[in-house]
């Protein structure tokens, strides 16, 4: 099954009929036709209503003057102000799959997209397991959507987006409309996820453990962090670092902190590759390198010490290198420090999407596995697919509920006296209530694990 409503999240545009139209005409007049072209998918009235349907403009006649020209007489009347939508597919066709990265295979012939119905199914006889797949096509481009996510056989799963939304909409026997759409309540979604995720720092059944965020190399001090971490510009989320096998917890600090142990270190790449023997190297900036000296250059995790007498900044250029001193290859890229410290890293630091580890690892440390505890994401919502995990699935219905009433009933305004909504703010409470004892516990070992880390290497570390 096919849930129309989602092709609302993808339409294009949309203005609305200037008069009243009978059935029969070939084309009509809008208020406004600045994104109207030819050889377009249109549909008139909204998408789940009996009185709509679904045209395509004609193939030559450029919408001029307010007039849109069709490429077929349309088979309804529409009255004045119906919305009239410029949408990117027309057809959709049903595939299946044993697994979820399995191959797909078609079912039956693509089928053109009813508007008068939120949803479409197909009926399949052959299949008793795996996962169903639809994706829409443009039958003018032949252009194709990307795959929806696979359905199980057995239908939406109970913790799913599509099936708290079905649930609320069952209940209060509500329809879609121009004024309650499938994306609005898509929205609707994010917001209590949003809405939750504030009424604590951390929920103790969103977080990850043991997470292998990459692996230490020498010459590398930065890595990208989880794509589930929450709050991926500050150390806010982590529980702690640690580098497999080695005892202790790295120390979070703060941006300045970072820059502040790595104090006179530079770091930059190679710009042009360098081969055997090359008198001369080229980086992407040699502004902060010393006018001659050493600079360290790192090769799949080997350091090559290379001594230069010469830094021409105009060029970013190394000269005056020995012929024995380039010994090995130099790719576009690798990387190249000058007063690097190696050893064990100590601090961390997570900024701009990256952890942050100080001091680089030497060769005795690297190879090692770099660990995290922290606090995952909200959920991210762009399908009936997606899953809501724990209480947070059980707060979905009633809120969703309470929203579809402000939609449908009071012109968009929030009744909190609304009892979806009182029941909403019990369970967020009462969930909320539930995990604060947790959080509190989970804390306190961790902070005088990193004092003592702290207190014993304080040749190093800053205060925090």
């Amino acid at each position: 099954m096919v849930n129309n409503k989602e092709l609302e999240l993808i339409s294009i545009y949309h203005s609305s009929l200037k008069k009243n139209y009978d059935s029969g005409v070939s084309a009509m007049e809008l208020y406004n036709i600045n994104q109207f072209a030819v050889d377009q998918v249109v549909v008139i009235g909204e998408y789940g209503n009996p009185g709509s349907e679904i045209i395509k403009t004609h193939a030559a006649t450029a919408p001029t003057g307010g007039i849109v020209t069709f490429a077929a007489n349309t088979t309804k009347p529409h009255s004045k102000d119906t919305p009239i939508y410029i949408y990117e597919f027309d057809q959709v066709e049903f595939s299946h799959a044993e697994t979820l990265e399995g191959a797909k295979s078609v079912l039956g012939a693509i089928q053109t997209l009813d508007p008068t119905s939120d949803k479409m199914a197909y009926n399949d006889t052959s299949n008793t397991t795996g996962y169903y797949f639809t994706r829409y096509k443009n039958s003018i481009t032949s252009n194709f959507s990307d795959y929806s996510d696979g359905v199980p056989y057995s239908g939406l799963p109970m913790n799913t987006v599509g099936y708290a939304i079905d649930t609320a909409m069952n209940e209060l026997d509500a329809r879609f409309s121009d004024v309650l759409t499938f994306g609005k309540l898509i929205g609707v979604s994010k917001q209590m996820l949003r809405l939750v995720r504030g009424k604590l720092k951390a929920w103790s059944k969103y977080q990850e453990y043991d997470h292998v965020a990459g692996t230490t190399e020498m010459g590398v001090y930065k890595i990208a962090v989880p794509s589930t971490l929450y709050d991926k510009n500050s150390n806010r989320s982590i529980l702690n670092i640690r580098i497999g096998g080695e005892a202790g917890l790295l120390t979070g600090v703060d941006r300045d902190e970072f820059l502040a142990n790595k104090d006179e270190a530079v770091d930059t790449t190679v710009a042009t590759q360098a081969e055997i023997s090359d008198t001369s190297l080229v980086l992407t900036d040699t502004s902060d390198l010393s006018d001659s000296g050493a600079v360290d250059v790192y090769v799949s995790g080997t350091k090559y010490s290379i001594t230069y007498t010469t830094n021409t900044r105009s060029t970013n250029t190394l000269s005056g290198i020995e012929t024995d001193q380039i010994t090995v290859q130099l790719p576009a890229a690798s990387q190249a420090w000058q007063n690097p410290e190696e050893g064990l890293p100590s601090v961390y630091n997570i900024s701009d999407g990256y952890l942050y580890l100080w001091p680089m690892v030497s060769s005795a440390f690297a190879g090692r596995n770099i660990l995290s505890d922290f606090y995952t994401d909200i959920e991210d919502i762009d399908s009936q697919m997606d899953i809501i995990l724990g209480t947070k699935f059980d707060m979905l219905i009633p809120y969703l509920k309470f929203k579809i009433r402000a939609f449908t009933e009071n012109n968009g305004k929030e009744n909190l006296k609304d009892p979806s909504y009182l029941e909403f703010r019990e369970l967020l409470n009462d969930a909320r209530n539930n995990d604060l004892g947790a959080e509190q516990q989970g804390f306190r070992p961790r902070v005088r694990n990193v004092r003592d880390i702290r207190d014993t290497n304080s040749n190093h570390l800053p205060r925090i």
